[in-house]
């Protein structure tokens, strides 16, 4: 709307205002927007896709979950276990100048739009609302949608009609995988031995075998760790989490943050002969690595049958479960929980 000659919402019909969406696990009265229409209403939660012949989903768009980590920090359920959620806020979102608004992201993201509920607010376990600053750049990535749709591919380049690539590689020192629509290469989509390592069930199962080798005994209530009395009631503890050094919202030193700069740009420029050899490299050793994640995946049933749902309901995660409960409140409301995919197990 802000980007718009005239960003005046225009009128709309409450008839059309009241269609909804309801789902099984929220009460029948529980109204979401359309993903697609409704742009004259400002500041309220979105589903994804916004396609308009895209069968509706709970997920939310992207302005709204990163409002969130505002709130919730950029931890996910599973790594809030091991790690402070104090330092682990986005500083900074860059965004490309040509898309840039300042109206919208103020409204979105600041503290004087519909955060405001929740300035200055401080929960438990090293939680707090802690706004990020949003800045721009005048550098265009070489196949954005403009440049494409202009035929313009840099250095005077004409570039033909693009479409995404479906591949994509996970890579760290330590593991790495190749992905085919999502799915690990040489498995079908519905095989659960498909799921990326990054998906929910393999932190969460990584996560589990940290805390198996921790041997804490604040451990012993998460679905799947082996051993140790359960927490006493009343008790909350973030164990690890809770022994980081607080040092400051994305505090670094200044010959680390060199050191930083360096090895970003190194891998920036990690050529695409390269990227294809580690993608045949990654082939090769995928029987292998199918192999183990069978292992494991036999291991950690025999070790647990509760659900992802009841997993996140453990006395550990209450802290996070209530910093968004109460930013949901508040601030983003509209939100709906998408409960429709946690009933898998390790």
């Amino acid at each position: 709307m802000a980007a718009q000659d005239d960003p005046t919402p225009w009128p709309l019909d409450s008839e059309e205002l009241s269609s909804t969406i309801s789902t099984a696990a929220e009460p029948s009265d529980i109204k979401t927007l359309h993903g697609r229409g409704y742009f004259s209403q400002l500041g309220v939660v979105r589903r994804k896709p916004c396609r308009a012949d895209a069968p509706p989903t709970l997920s939310k768009s992207c302005s709204d979950k990163l409002s969130m980590k505002q709130s919730t920090s950029l931890l996910s359920s599973a790594t809030s276990l091991l790690i402070s959620p104090s330092n682990a806020y986005l500083h900074t979102l860059i965004l490309p100048s040509s898309q840039y608004s300042e109206t919208g992201c103020d409204r979105a993201f600041g503290p004087q739009g519909r955060m405001k509920s929740v300035v200055d607010r401080e929960w438990e376990g090293g939680y707090s609302f802690q706004p990020f600053h949003v800045g721009t750049t005048t550098r265009e990535f070489s196949f954005a949608r403009d440049r494409v749709r202009n035929g313009d591919g840099g250095g005077g380049k004409t570039m033909g009609v693009q479409k995404p690539c479906g591949v994509s590689v996970v890579y760290t020192p330590f593991k790495q995988e190749t992905l085919v629509n999502g799915i690990v290469q040489g498995r079908r989509q519905g095989d659960p031995r498909g799921a990326s390592m990054v998906c929910r069930r393999g932190m969460w199962r990584a996560t589990v075998e940290v805390m198996e080798q921790l041997k804490l005994p604040d451990f012993v209530d998460v679905p799947g760790v082996e051993g140790g009395p359960m927490n006493s009631p009343g008790k909350a503890t973030l164990s690890i989490a809770e022994s980081v050094p607080k040092s400051g919202k994305g505090e670094i030193g200044k010959d680390e943050g060199i050191e930083e700069e360096e090895n970003c740009e190194t891998a920036a420029r990690r050529s695409e002969e390269e990227l294809e050899e580690m993608i045949v490299d990654q082939a090769t050793h995928l029987g292998t690595q199918e192999q183990q994640h069978e292992r494991q995946t036999t291991n950690s049933e025999k070790k647990s049958t509760k659900t992802y749902a009841e997993f996140k309901k453990i006395k550990l995660l209450q802290y996070r479960k209530t910093v968004k409960d109460q930013t949901m409140e508040l601030a983003l409301k509209g939100w709906v929980k998408n409960v429709g995919d946690d009933s898998f197990w390790l």
